[in-house]
């Protein structure tokens, strides 16, 4: 529902009926006690975002492909997560650095706190990341997590070669 609520607020306010449309879409899965997981919701929200189209998508693609190595490391772990825990729209700064944390340990790279902040913030000022409104603390992205990871790895690899 903070979801759903979100989206409005960032993309739709003036119209409720969008948000009508997207609880009765998932309506039917809650009222037979199916779980109402991330991919249902952004199914049902995807009316209120402009995300509809692969154009959409490969435009996203192409501003993910501007970032450095630390934001589309960023991006990994955000979506990777998100794809991990399916009923989870959004994660937390603090498990947020903490995933980015171990990937940098993983792959050998060193960075400070700062990095992983500054990555945030390009992301969020290139409307791939969102702030909860609710809590700051709280990040989602419109686009299909596996879209954004597929992209962010291949980008990071692609870095990685250059070096």
């Amino acid at each position: 529902m903070r979801y759903i609520t979100d989206l409005v607020v960032e993309f739709d306010a003036s119209k409720p009926k969008t948000t009508v449309e997207a609880l009765k879409a998932l309506w039917p899965l809650a009222s037979r006690g199916e779980e109402v997981d991330s991919d249902a919701v952004r199914s049902a929200t995807s009316g209120i975002t402009t995300f509809a189209h692969d154009n959409d998508y490969m435009d996203l693609i192409d501003t993910i492909s501007m970032n450095d190595f630390m934001t589309l490391l960023v991006v990994e772990a955000f979506c990777e997560h998100l794809m991990h825990y399916k009923t989870e729209t959004y994660i937390d700064r603090g498990t947020l650095n903490e995933l980015i944390i171990i990937k940098c340990e993983e792959l050998g790279v060193k960075h400070v706190p700062q990095d992983i902040e500054k990555s945030l913030q390009t992301l969020i000022f290139q409307s791939i990341v969102f702030e909860s409104g609710y809590s700051q603390n709280l990040l989602y992205v419109l686009a299909p997590p596996d879209i954004l990871y597929d992209a962010a790895v291949s980008l990071r690899r692609e870095l990685a070669r250059r070096k």
